[in-house]
């Protein structure tokens, strides 16, 4: 999936509304009503991507032996890994929205 993709399946697995703006979204605080919007992006920003994993209780971490970020959810249900041993902390982003991508995919 590209970045895009999976910002829009995990944004819909969190019940989120926003618009692409190219690097990010555009979280909506309230859908239908015109206000300033809120950057959103889990692959960028550790707060969005921390807040995405507690919404739909996402597991997650990051092994340093393996260099890999790791998540489940769903009882073991799904399991996701992403190598990253230059950034930790990108990698553990990136699996996170992946996860939540894959919830959202799942999703009618």
């Amino acid at each position: 999936m590209t970045d895009r993709e999976l910002l829009q399946f995990a944004a819909k697995a969190a019940g989120i509304e926003f618009s692409w703006l190219g690097r990010g979204a555009r979280l909506d605080r309230k859908p239908g009503v015109m206000q300033p919007y809120v950057p959103w992006n889990p692959l960028e920003n550790d707060g969005d991507a921390l807040r995405l994993a507690v919404k739909l209780e996402i597991q997650n971490g990051y092994s340093e032996l393996s260099g890999c970020g790791f998540a489940a959810y769903g009882r073991g249900s799904f399991d996701c890994h992403e190598y990253g041993p230059e950034d930790p902390c990108r990698a553990t982003r990136r699996v996170i929205t992946r996860a939540a991508a894959e919830i959202g995919k799942a999703m009618p």
